[in-house]
């Protein structure tokens, strides 16, 4: 497993990316400042938000891992008994261990979060970004908890299982 210390390097190294290639072209967006269709035909800076709010999915997901890792460390230690896993095993076992439902969930919602600013400058569209927003935020938090529940699951962190 990656040390506690370099999971936290890898989640602000994606903080930093996804705020060059999402923050910036948000920025200039929100500000009005994004530049009109024929300054810009191939939509370059849309790439840029585009790529960025994967980078931001990912960093959340990263971070979400993070949860999910120093979480798990500190109920093992603290009950060793649990190891094996709690209440509703087989179903925290699908969500958390077979396919990792609650990394993409917190990834998905964070990447929704960070592409809704292409809906808000448009007065017209501000409830349309507001909506993502919030399905996003719910996505995340709903990632995150089930993180905390990954202990449940009753396997090792550092293990994996294949659908094949």
């Amino acid at each position: 497993m990656l040390s506690t210390g370099w999971h936290v390097l890898w989640v602000l190294v994606g903080l930093v990316v996804s705020g060059v290639l999402a923050g910036l072209p948000a920025l200039s967006y929100l500000t009005g400042a994004w530049p009109a269709a024929s300054a810009d035909p191939e939509g370059f800076t849309r790439y840029w938000l585009i790529y960025g709010a994967l980078a931001f999915g990912v960093t959340v997901a990263a971070f979400a891992s993070l949860v999910k890792k120093r979480t798990w460390i500190r109920m093992v230690a603290r009950h060793p008994e649990r190891a094996d896993g709690g209440s509703g095993r087989a179903f925290w076992r699908w969500i958390d261990y077979r396919f990792r439902l609650d990394l993409w969930a917190a990834g998905i919602g964070g990447m929704l979060i960070a592409l809704s600013v292409t809906a808000a400058p448009a007065p017209e569209n501000r409830p349309i970004a507001v909506a993502v927003v919030a399905l996003g935020a719910v996505l995340v938090a709903a990632g995150i908890v089930a993180s905390t529940q990954f202990w449940r699951a009753g396997e090792d962190l550092g293990s994996g299982e294949s659908l094949a």
